[in-house]
């Protein structure tokens, strides 16, 4: 990841799970929702953007439980 990007974490039908700012170009997910919640297993959709727009990246991950 580039450093200092906002990700966002969304399911397939484009519903936010997650939200965090990427420190020196890495971030974490605790595979949990806004609230707190587990995610179900399943593909979600990992969107990043710097605050200028310049710098984006869309990516999938897989959550296997």
């Amino acid at each position: 990841l580039a450093p200092d990007v906002n990700v966002k974490v969304t399911d397939v039908n484009g519903t936010l799970v997650f939200e965090t700012f990427a420190i020196g170009g890495s971030a974490t997910w605790n595979l949990r929702n806004i609230a707190g919640q587990e995610v179900q297993g399943g593909v979600y959709i990992i969107l990043t953007s710097s605050f200028d727009g310049e710098q984006t990246f869309v990516g999938k991950v897989a959550v296997a439980r």
